[in-house]
């Protein structure tokens, strides 16, 4: 009788330190929003898992508003997140080695380079 207890104590013990922790960091994050520290946010957050919940939320919306009330199906969902993986479908990304006067004086005065669209007489062939 003495080993039971002791085991349910044991077990009581590390079902507490568990909820616990998970309380504390909740408690991190929520004061690292507060305080507006994007750093510490992002260290507390998966990023992945939170990228596969929006896909799920937006291919749930997507198949209401076809009509079809269902939830996703599993390899529906493989398909989508294997489409929307970082850094594998993508080419990679080189560095840039030089840069045109016009853009380097934009990103000096406003910040950012917007890039124009319009076709010019210039730039026909």
């Amino acid at each position: 009788m003495k080993w039971l207890v002791g085991i349910v104590a044991v077990l009581l013990l590390c079902l507490v330190v568990y909820a616990g922790s998970a309380f504390v960091s909740a408690l991190d994050l929520v004061s690292a929003v507060r305080s507006g520290d994007a750093v510490q946010i992002m260290a507390r957050t998966d990023l992945l898992r939170v990228r596969h919940f929006l896909v799920d939320q937006v291919m749930s919306a997507y198949l209401d508003r076809l009509g079809q009330r269902r939830p996703v199906r599993p390899l529906e969902r493989m398909a989508i997140n294997a489409f929307g993986s970082q850094n594998k479908w993508r080419k990679s990304r080189k560095r840039v080695l030089k840069v045109s006067d016009e853009i380097k004086s934009a990103v000096q005065r406003q910040g950012y380079y917007l890039r124009s669209l319009r076709i010019t007489k210039e730039r026909m062939i």
